[in-house]
């Protein structure tokens, strides 16, 4: 959004959700923009103005009686979830949350990055802000993955266990979301559990260590 719109009078939510995503950070603007459940924002009145505002294009297919917008509102219009999505706004603004999880996003991916230097079992390092995902293969070069019978997802949660981080591994691609108002030295943290645990297992699996 731009600086002359209209942000977060009288409920509505509409110009400042895309300056808290990703859209500034790669030059678009988005068609549509989800309010989830985060915001504790259940206004209709902030869906209505999303819609008129940022979607109209969208939203006027659904406009007739054969065709409607079709959803779920857990607590509708209800002024306390209203009041509590724009307290939360409020929030992130004035102690500079989104500056920060820009900051530390960016330091996250840059130790990360690191790793990647140590770790020949790290293939790539991608994200925007604080969601950031390394992803583990068997070959750089060919992005090859695991055998299934290694069970190296269940293998490195134990490991993360082990090591004080509480991170739930389900595939090769490991993402990363941390709160936004993490700080650097809990950053450091987690790339350091990170770090023993990919060379305890690289060593089970007998790998080659980087110089």
């Amino acid at each position: 959004g731009k600086k002359g719109d209209k942000t977060i009078q009288k409920g509505h939510l509409t110009a400042k959700i895309a300056e808290f995503g990703a859209p500034g950070n790669v030059g678009y603007i988005p068609a549509i923009v989800n309010e989830a459940f985060g915001f504790k924002q259940q206004d209709t009145e902030a869906l209505r103005d999303t819609l008129e505002n940022h979607m109209k294009k969208v939203a006027d297919k659904f406009a007739d009686e054969d065709n409607y917008f079709k959803h779920t509102l857990t607590n509708s219009g209800h002024p306390v979830s209203a009041a509590a999505a724009l307290k939360n706004i409020e929030i992130l603004e004035n102690e500079n949350i989104i500056d920060n999880s820009a900051k530390m996003g960016k330091y996250l991916k840059e130790q990360l990055e690191v790793l990647k230097t140590d770790h020949q079992i790290i293939g790539d390092v991608r994200g925007i802000g604080l969601l950031v995902a390394f992803e583990i293969v068997s070959d750089r070069k060919t992005k090859s993955l695991f055998s299934s019978d290694l069970s190296i997802p269940d293998r490195l949660t134990e490991k993360f266990f082990k090591h004080g981080l509480i991170f739930r591994v389900s595939n090769e691609i490991l993402n990363i979301g941390p709160p936004l108002s993490i700080t650097r030295s809990e950053i450091d943290e987690i790339v350091h559990a990170i770090d023993l645990s990919l060379w305890e297992l690289e060593g089970e699996l007998g790998l080659p260590v980087n110089d």
